[in-house]
């Protein structure tokens, strides 16, 4: 799972709680999530990966069936009981590992089931959008799917999104200016 699958790297890593700490996880949060009593946010995540300088795919290695990566096109493709099905997986893997991601992964299944079957998707909408609100930073993810809710916000609340995501943008065009400077 991913608490042993993090506790793994620490321990590899050397990195000590009070590290863990400094790097943004609560000793107390990280504690709960390792006893299987709490679930670690994606910037909780961030934070750790950011610590153990490891990718996302390198944290979950062993953990997640495939890269846990979200492909929009990808899902779109699928029939709706094939969807059903990824859906289902989704939630069993958050169940049993605590992953993060898991829940959005899930509402955005449920949004293209909905709009397929011209039903409402407004709760995983709000959903979405009440967790990416909350995000200092947004990953490729968070973009990804951003662009699938945006069409069902109001304009106001896309800006706020995408304001967030422009930050990440900004940066990220700063810091391969910076690598490219080095390289030359």
């Amino acid at each position: 799972n991913l608490a042993a699958r993090i506790n793994e790297i620490r321990a590899e890593k050397n990195s000590t709680i009070d590290e863990i700490e400094a790097a943004g996880v609560s000793r107390s949060r990280y504690y709960r999530f390792i006893r299987g009593e709490a679930s670690l946010t994606a910037v909780e995540l961030w934070h750790i990966e950011t610590l153990f300088s490891i990718s996302f795919s390198e944290l979950i290695e062993g953990v997640a069936e495939k890269p846990y990566q979200l492909n929009i096109g990808e899902l779109a493709k699928m029939t709706d009981a094939d969807l059903i099905h990824e859906r289902e997986r989704v939630i069993a893997a958050f169940d049993e590992q605590r992953f993060p991601l898991g829940m959005q992964v899930m509402h955005v299944i449920n949004i293209i089931l909905a709009r397929r079957q011209g039903a409402d998707c407004g709760d995983d909408v709000k959903a979405l959008y009440d967790d990416f609100r909350r995000l200092k930073s947004f990953s490729l993810f968070e973009m990804r799917v951003t662009s699938l809710i945006g069409v069902d916000i109001t304009p106001k609340r896309f800006l706020t999104l995408y304001q967030s995501s422009s930050r990440v943008s900004k940066c990220f065009v700063i810091i391969c200016h910076a690598v490219c400077l080095k390289r030359v």
